[in-house]
């Protein structure tokens, strides 16, 4: 059977060798429509439903399945706790996406996390034995397919942060050689979305590697705005910003300007009468406060501030 990128269908599974190899890897179920091709074929058709009830039943254990460096999409700390808390209390709502290996083994197309989180149940929780098999959705995808499979299978069901976005939408333009306007028609999203997130494509090697390790830390609004920035602050900014010193905007303001401006506190002002305190001025934002250190002054004082800020509103 010719493989065709992108083309789906069932295989076989089984949690023994004979299930396992219960159904050949070169299977073609086209042929001549002799008598014995049809029971062929019926036969071998039996055996990969009895697969696919095994798998519904009782899914696919942890040691069979493979997952690929790169593919796993980042969680928030507290996204991924709050998933971890909910697959041990109510088990895993959504399977996860494999394929067929040579083998009897399977590889990942989506649900990294779910699979890692099992993993991790499985070992805190050895004695539970609902974690020792995954629920999952068996399909065929050619080997040319998958990375574009998994890209798109997250595209819009987890939360990619635009610099993962900006990754799969790269490595799908490097092998199809297609345009922006071309990978926008077939993710089904605008073309200025796409040319949003291909900001980070104008990124240093340096800056790039910093964001796949940080990659929720700035979105494609602000990498758009400091692509016009000379290219050794924009390091410096995203660094400031891993460490806390400063927010997204005032990381973009740092690679445009160069420094993020804040306001000087004001210093109190003191008015002195001889060698004496006749006054102090404290602001804080839009709070002015005055400390007279006679009492006896204040109601000529708040005459006389009253006028100045009635002749300043009116000259506004």
């Amino acid at each position: 059977m010719t493989k065709k990128p992108g083309l789906m269908g069932r295989v076989q599974f089984g949690t023994d060798e004979t299930m396992k190899n219960a159904v050949p890897e070169n299977l073609s179920l086209r042929g001549p429509k002799t008598p014995q091709a049809k029971e062929l074929q019926a036969h071998q058709q039996v055996r990969i439903l009895e697969a696919e009830l095994l798998i519904a039943k009782n899914g696919i254990p942890l040691e069979l399945i493979d997952t690929e460096d790169g593919r796993k999409r980042s969680l928030k700390n507290d996204s991924y706790e709050d998933l971890k808390n909910n697959i041990f209390k109510n088990g895993l709502i959504h399977k996860i996406v494999v394929r067929q290996k040579e083998g009897g083994r399977y590889e990942v197309i989506a649900g990294h996390n779910r699979l890692q989180i099992f993993k991790e149940l499985l070992e805190a929780h050895p004695e539970e034995e609902r974690f020792k098999n995954i629920p999952s959705d068996v399909q065929y995808i050619a080997e040319d397919a998958v990375e574009e499979k998994a890209f798109y299978s997250n595209l819009f069901n987890s939360p990619l942060s635009d610099f993962e976005k900006y990754l799969g939408f790269k490595e799908i333009q490097i092998t199809t050689k297609e345009t922006q306007e071309q990978m926008a028609k077939r993710a089904g999203v605008s073309q200025s979305q796409i040319t949003r997130i291909f900001a980070f494509d104008r990124f240093t090697p340096s800056a790039k590697e910093l964001l796949k390790k940080h990659p929720h830390i700035l979105g494609a609004n602000s990498a758009q705005r400091m692509t016009s920035a000379i290219e050794t602050k924009v390091l410096p900014a995203l660094e400031k910003l891993i460490a806390g010193d400063c927010n997204e905007s005032q990381a973009v303001s740092l690679a445009l300007a160069g420094d993020v401006q804040k306001p000087a506190k004001p210093k109190p002002i003191v008015i002195r009468s001889g060698n004496k305190t006749y006054a102090e001025i404290k602001v804080n934002k839009g709070l002015l406060a005055i400390t007279l250190k006679d009492e006896a002054n204040v109601p000529g004082l708040l005459k006389a501030i009253e006028e100045l800020l009635e002749s300043a509103a009116k000259s506004n």
